[in-house]
């Protein structure tokens, strides 16, 4: 079956290729099975150099998350149980990724720039059991800032995991094993290494670990990703495993990736760029997914793809002006990419024609979703044209539907008018973590998520007006009451690299080359094309993580989503003169409200 279309604002994807029936784990056995080994993952070392790094073929793979799994049982975690990740991009990601899923413990992604009070938040509101600790760098101290929270806070918390800095003799230098100090709460929580944690794998059984894993269906959360939260708390979005799977496998499907591709990803693992159409698309499909660096560095990326044979290569397109402007990226040997994906804010034409043109990726994809919906909902096509690309955010994604509403009343829209986007399918979270209420608002009776954007759905579909003005215009209609005020000053933006974002700094000068404003960019995967600039609305600064300038629409080719753009936008600059952050796409809006009625918004 192909794409469908119909007289009112309704399209369905393709059902040609079906969907998985199967968890994280069991798709790793599946690929492992076939591609045993295949490399699965490396992790570069020094300056994006795999020659130094560490490398596991897709047996080793396995073994090494039915480790953690075991690990995590012999520790103590229970079905269900809650583990956060709180590192940058590293090798363990991957191995905890799908550990986890094997022991049907739930991973927990943190923004690794979390300060105490937003560690603390996602730590107690999703009652955190353990958390795998990153090692200090030149600007932060994640070891610390957990022990403070762990003694301060977390009643539930009951273990830290610190990860080791580099693979030397003083490797967990920085470890202080034992209990930890000072802790209010009653129970302890215990201080130790990856290693130590590891180790505890041998006191597990074969077979205590299947009856754990035949317990584990496709239905059960496996991820939790914490939205921006900006007029109240931040909401956990609560993935399955058939959420990301399905995502990520049909991603990769789309990009025509098989177990001779490789993957470079420096988008970050704590998002679903990274974690889902990163990793998951590259294990569901048995190609080699490659860690260039920790966080975003240019050269490090470019050498990776130079050194790897690289097919594929991820970023925002501030990541892609940054590769393009340093001469490694005509010095280096580039020509065996072919494709990638390219999501975060709309890509200005220039920039893809030179991606296409000097990357060689002529079968570049662009993406629109959020983390609600696992996340990608649309995806331009590996043939389709120049403008559809750089104008569009793609066609439906298979399985899926995608209608555009009236905002006010909820009937669907003829094509060619203006309404609010909503998708269903396979890709819907099952809910916010612990929080009906702000779920029901976001997904009506009838499966729609109901994402807040403005669209068209004529030949394209065009983002028009942010998620703020469709509340604003459901509060004057009195359909929905009036936003809680003031927020919580211990809410968490997990749009940012760094919590609640550079507040005093939003207006300096910032290097591309740093990770705060890189994996800033990264975190949002939007639909409307946005100046990435801070905005001012009624004398009120408007935080640019939520807010994006109305726009305008555009038709053209069949079947696409179209980014508005703004009359007045400017051109994204280049790394000297960075943007400020672009606008946070991941808080959902919506009304527990069946197909034409209306309903509650956040």
């Amino acid at each position: 079956m192909t794409e469908s279309t119909a007289p009112e604002s309704f399209t369905q994807g393709p059902t040609d290729v079906e969907l998985l029936e199967q968890t994280l784990a069991q798709n790793l056995d599946d690929t492992a099975r076939r591609f045993a080994d295949r490399a699965a993952l490396l992790e570069c070392g020094p300056d994006g150099d795999p020659a130094t790094g560490r490398t596991w073929t897709y047996r080793q793979l396995r073994e090494e998350s039915v480790t953690v799994a075991k690990a995590l049982m012999a520790a103590g975690y229970e079905a269900g149980d809650r583990i956060g990740m709180w590192s940058p991009n590293v090798a363990e990601w991957v191995s905890l990724l799908y550990g986890a899923a094997r022991a049907g413990v739930i991973l927990v992604n943190l923004n690794p720039a979390y300060r105490a009070h937003e560690l603390t938040y996602v730590v107690e509101q999703c009652d955190m059991r353990g958390l795998v600790v990153a090692c200090a760098d030149a600007r932060m101290d994640p070891p610390a800032t957990a022990r403070a929270v762990a003694r301060e806070s977390a009643p539930h918390l009951r273990q830290l995991i610190m990860l080791p800095a580099g693979s030397g003799e003083d490797a967990y230098a920085h470890v202080q094993a034992g209990d930890v100090a000072g802790r209010h709460a009653a129970d302890p929580v215990a201080e130790g290494t990856w290693a130590d944690f590891l180790a505890g794998a041998a006191r597990v059984s074969d077979e205590d670990l299947a009856v754990r894993e035949a317990a584990t269906r496709p239905a059960d959360p496996v991820n939790l990703q914490y939205t921006s939260g900006t007029t109240g708390f931040p909401k956990g979005v609560t993935l399955t495993h058939r959420n990301v799977l399905n995502n990520g496998f049909h991603i990769g499907e789309l990009l025509g990736y098989t177990e001779e591709d490789t993957v470079v990803i420096p988008v970050p693992f704590f998002h679903c760029f990274g974690m889902v159409i990163g990793v998951i698309a590259t294990v569901s499909h048995g190609s080699l997914a490659v860690i260039p660096a920790r966080s975003f560095e240019p050269v490090s990326a470019l050498r990776a793809v130079a050194a790897t044979g690289a097919t594929s290569l991820y970023g925002v397109p501030a990541m892609f002006i940054a590769m393009l402007a340093r001469p490694e990226a005509d010095a280096l040997d580039l020509s065996t990419l072919r494709t990638g994906v390219m999501a975060g804010s709309t890509c200005p034409v220039e920039v893809m024609k030179k991606v296409i043109d000097r990357f060689h990726m002529s079968e570049v994809a662009i993406c629109y979703g959020m983390t609600e919906t696992s996340p990608v909902s649309t995806q331009t096509r590996v043939d389709d044209a120049l403008e559809l690309r750089v104008g569009t955010v793609g066609r439906v994604g298979p399985h899926l539907e995608i209608q555009v509403i009236d905002p006010i009343d909820g009937t669907v829209m003829p094509r060619g008018e203006v309404g609010e986007l909503c998708t269903r399918g396979y890709s819907v979270m099952k809910g916010y973590w612990n929080n009906a209420e702000k779920t029901a608002e976001a997904i009506d009776a009838e499966g729609w998520m109901h994402t807040g954007d403005l669209a068209v759905v004529d030949v394209l579909v065009a983002a028009v007006r942010d998620r703020q003005e469709v509340q604003h215009q459901r509060q004057r209609d009195g359909a929905l009451p009036q936003p809680e005020g003031g927020g919580d000053q211990r809410g968490v933006d997990n749009g940012p690299e760094r919590g609640d974002v550079d507040r005093e700094e939003a207006d300096d000068h910032r290097d591309l080359d740093h990770r705060e404003p890189v994996l800033e960019l990264a975190e949002a995967l939007h639909l409307r094309e946005v100046d990435g600039r801070e905005h001012r609305h009624r004398g009120e600064r408007r935080d640019p993580l939520r807010h994006a300038e109305p726009g305008r629409y555009h038709r053209g080719g069949a079947g696409e989503l179209r980014a508005a753009r703004h009359d007045e936008q400017e051109p994204v600059q280049p790394p000297e003169q960075e943007p400020g952050p672009v606008a946070e796409r991941h808080a959902p809006v919506g009304g527990e409200r069946a197909r034409g009625g209306v309903g509650g918004r956040h």
